[in-house]
């Protein structure tokens, strides 16, 4: 993985919007304001997501711009392995 594919992991908010996805499907960019309130934090977040390959945005146009956002295979098993590790670590002795 590349130093820039781990800078956006790093990042505040990606590990909960990936988890987030992951139980969820494929969302809107409102439906994540209950994760990140800042919409120009959550765009950046999302805009990073995506140049590295851990999600797709989508573009509609409906009487107003919608965003649809899912992750992509690569994005599905990162949050897939974050997972592991969170059901790994909660489990006491180990």
């Amino acid at each position: 993985m590349n130093s820039e594919a781990i800078e956006v992991l790093d990042r505040k908010y990606t590990i909960r919007i990936l988890l987030f996805l992951l139980e969820k499907g494929e969302t809107t960019v409102s439906s994540l304001t209950c994760i990140v309130s800042n919409y120009h934090v959550l765009r950046d977040t999302l805009d990073d997501m995506e140049r590295v390959g851990l999600v797709s945005l989508t573009k509609e146009y409906t009487p107003r711009r919608r965003f649809g956002i899912s992750l992509t295979p690569l994005g599905r098993e990162v949050a897939g392995m974050l997972l592991d590790i969170g059901e790994r670590m909660s489990k006491p002795g180990k």
